[in-house]
């Protein structure tokens, strides 16, 4: 699947990808979703979450960035750094907003808005794991953005790798077509 991206590499994306994977059962639930891109000075890669699940999405060991719902009161910064500190332990500098993704997931009724960031790990924290992020063995790996892609690539034999490949490769390829340009 090839991905055109806007030719002014440092627009914002601006996207919507329908779930084509499962039937739409009924009305949607928007939920307002931060996600980062986030650069490791340290070792020269990025942050990102592997997962297993095993459950009505299916089974299998997926990556995806890190990130989550908005909560009540916060902006996408504050929900950002709450986010990122809770999953990958990291305190982080906000460099740029690489745009907004719009996707479905059928099988549970939800529209996902996700706003995504490039961001620069700054520091260290705890990190808080939520019951499902437990359940699903969040763990941190480092890949290189083509590492990243190959990953997504990878799980496209899956039903949910599919859906979290439209959503997310296109924001990694913009990230390395940014820094391809610099």
């Amino acid at each position: 699947m090839a991905t055109k991206l806007n030719t002014n590499i440092f627009a914002p994306l601006d996207l919507s990808f329908e779930d084509d994977e499962w039937e739409a059962s009924g009305p949607y639930k928007e939920r307002n979703i931060v996600r980062a891109i986030v650069y490791v000075p340290d070792n020269n890669k990025f942050a990102f979450i592997e997962f297993d699940r095993d459950d009505k999405f299916g089974q299998g060991t997926f990556v995806e960035t890190s990130g989550g719902g908005m909560e009540e009161g916060e902006n996408e910064g504050v929900a950002l750094e709450r986010e990122l500190g809770e999953e990958l332990g990291f305190k982080v500098a906000i460099i740029t907003k690489l745009g907004v993704v719009k996707d479905y997931y059928n099988l549970i009724n939800r529209a996902n808005i996700s706003n995504y960031y490039l961001v620069r790990k700054t520091g260290e924290t705890k990190k808080h794991f939520t019951q499902s992020e437990t359940r699903f063995k969040f763990r941190t790996i480092y890949l290189t953005l083509d590492e990243a892609i190959s990953r997504y690539e990878q799980n496209c034999d899956k039903k949910l790798g599919r859906l979290i490949c439209k959503r997310e490769k296109p924001i990694v390829e913009k990230v390395k077509l940014i820094l391809e340009n610099l």
